[in-house]
């Protein structure tokens, strides 16, 4: 099986300098390495032309966000697309043939997710698991999930001709719930390996610390009624809109959370012309898929943490 690995990048030549090179290491070299590249202004574009001549570069003349993968994912030929962030790299060198053949060996793998690792610790954080279950009996094992990490995840190519790709109007977070709402809709498979592990060093450069408060909580708004009957939607936005109230408190954005739900709900009406209702059988799965889903004390814990994580980063 050929693999494409697609790399989302924004004004972090060093990083993406280290992550290439450290892809030279893999024992089982990509077939074609794609760099999508959100509009930098750094010199990204001229370093990987200087030392990286074999790499494709897609260059964007404005920033797309999170979806400038999907300009990655359509230039790509393999049978197995890989997206990473600039940030985060292989643990081994074996990680790209462990991935092919988890590929070969199931049939029903659709979608891969890898265990994330913090680059400090080296540990497997509440900042980098959104699975439905818990983070400390889960973390070591192989689950089916119905969650996409974004920047560290493989697909089959052929999903993307099935259920599209990722909402360009999100901008960054909540693009991979939505896509994973369309793949399990397809009937689709959507699973997590302890097998791969990749290390995020989750680089602050460059961001923006108001954008997680607004876009989570405008995204939640849009995730919604793309997808959910009219009264999971009402109370996945109520929860969710609670749950974002609580971080923007922690975090003193306030303005930023208040702007996110105004613009939110302006845009339902956008978004109305985009719903595509997920089938009881599709709820049904998910159902299944959560049934071991954590309380709310253990979320709140872990929310804890993940906002105290999220602080400690963007305060250095």
């Amino acid at each position: 099986m050929k693999i494409s690995l697609v790399i989302l990048t924004c004004n972090r030549k060093d990083s993406v300098f280290s992550l290439l090179k450290s892809i030279e290491n893999q024992t089982d070299g990509p077939h074609e390495i794609i760099v999508v590249d959100n509009a930098s202004e750094d010199g990204t574009l001229n370093l990987i032309a200087d030392f990286f001549a074999d790499v494709l570069v897609v260059g964007l003349d404005h920033n797309m966000g999170a979806s400038g993968r999907n300009e990655g994912i359509k230039k790509a030929s393999g049978d197995i697309i890989i997206t990473l962030d600039d940030d985060v790299f292989f643990s081994s060198s074996s990680d790209l043939a462990k991935i092919e053949k988890k590929f070969k060996q199931d049939q029903n793998i659709s979608v891969l997710n890898f265990r994330i690792l913090d680059g400090e610790t080296k540990r497997v954080i509440p900042f980098n698991w959104f699975h439905p279950y818990k983070m400390e009996d889960y973390a070591d094992i192989d689950f089916l999930t119905d969650y996409i990490s974004e920047g560290a995840v493989a697909f089959r190519r052929e999903v993307f001709a099935m259920v599209g790709y990722y909402p360009e109007e999100f901008f960054i977070s909540h693009e991979g719930p939505d896509l994973a709402y369309r793949l399990l809709d397809a009937g689709l498979d959507i699973y997590y390996t302890a097998d791969v592990s990749v290390i995020h060093k989750c680089s602050t450069e460059h961001r923006v610390s108001w954008r997680n408060t607004y876009y989570d909580t405008r995204n939640q708004i849009w995730l919604a009624v793309r997808n959910l009957p009219l009264i999971m939607a009402i109370s996945h936005i109520s929860y969710r809109l609670l749950t974002t109230l609580l971080f923007a408190l922690w975090r003193r954005q306030l303005k930023w959370y208040f702007k996110a739900v105004f613009d939110g709900f302006k845009g339902i009406k956008d978004e109305i012309h985009k719903r595509k209702v997920i089938s009881k059988e599709t709820i049904r799965k998910i159902k299944r898929i959560r049934k071991n889903k954590p309380g709310f004390g253990y979320k709140l814990l872990s929310f804890i943490k993940r906002a105290n994580a999220i602080n400690k980063k963007f305060a250095r």
